[in-house]
């Protein structure tokens, strides 16, 4: 029971659904697209052999600095723990030189 008179809905529907009065319905063109910034084209040097070997002696020196560095620092810690052992052996009384 509706107050307003004019096409139900559903006619309104079926006429959009693909119904066409034997004409061809006209549709805007899309919108351009403008970029809003103009970028340059990406460019990549070509690799050759000896920068390759390069970059892989880089890779493997700064590696096996890291490893050095991590065993210096891992024979240091050592070193300090063996101290503060002795220390704390020598400050309980005990000579552990007479076990030899």
């Amino acid at each position: 029971m509706l107050l307003k008179k004019g096409p139900s809905p559903q006619t309104a529907t079926n006429k959009s659904a693909g119904a066409t009065s034997g004409r061809l319905r006209e549709t805007a063109p899309p919108p351009a697209f403008a970029p809003s910034r103009a970028y340059p084209p990406l460019t990549w040097s070509r690799p050759s052999v000896a920068r390759s070997f390069a970059d892989g002696l880089g890779v493997i020196s700064r590696a096996m600095g890291a490893a050095v560095l991590l065993v210096a620092t891992l024979v240091g810690i050592g070193l300090v723990i063996a101290l503060l052992m002795t220390t704390v052996v020598r400050a309980l009384g005990v000579d552990a030189s007479s076990g030899y």
